[in-house]
């Protein structure tokens, strides 16, 4: 008699859970009417990510945070995003602190979860300080 035997091949792809690294970190201080730019990239995981930016503005405002999308552009390749703030303003944006959030993009429920983020915070100079020309 004859044998036949077939191969199957297996491929298991490891997810690594996503780190968020948010630049400029910590506090960010701009000009008012000036351009603030906030870049958030992952420094470890598995791509495709998600990425949301949240604004939680100043107390005197109101602390809810809210989901921001003006101004915001993720690269084709899904492992960055940028927020553009055109113009700072107060009291809008000062003190406002951002806040981006990585998330493992995965059809593996165990998986789809997996997020981190981080926070930097805008402060805003009314004028240019020159006194060190």
């Amino acid at each position: 008699g004859t044998t036949e035997s077939a191969v199957a091949n297996l491929n298991i792809t490891a997810s690594v859970p996503p780190e968020a690294v948010l630049t400029p970190s910590a506090t960010y201080s701009v000009l008012s009417g000036t351009r603030a730019v906030f870049n958030c990239t992952t420094s470890s995981g598995t791509p495709p990510f998600t990425f949301q930016w949240l604004q939680t503005p100043p107390a005197a405002i109101g602390n809810d945070e809210r989901n921001v999308t003006d101004g915001v552009e993720t690269t084709r390749d899904g492992t960055s995003s940028t927020l553009t703030i055109l113009a700072v303003a107060t009291p809008l944006h000062n003190e406002a602190t951002y806040r981006c959030i990585v998330t493992l993009d995965r059809q593996t429920p165990s998986l789809r979860r997996s997020s981190s983020s981080a926070n930097s915070t805008i402060l805003v100079r009314l004028f240019s300080d020159n006194s060190s020309n």
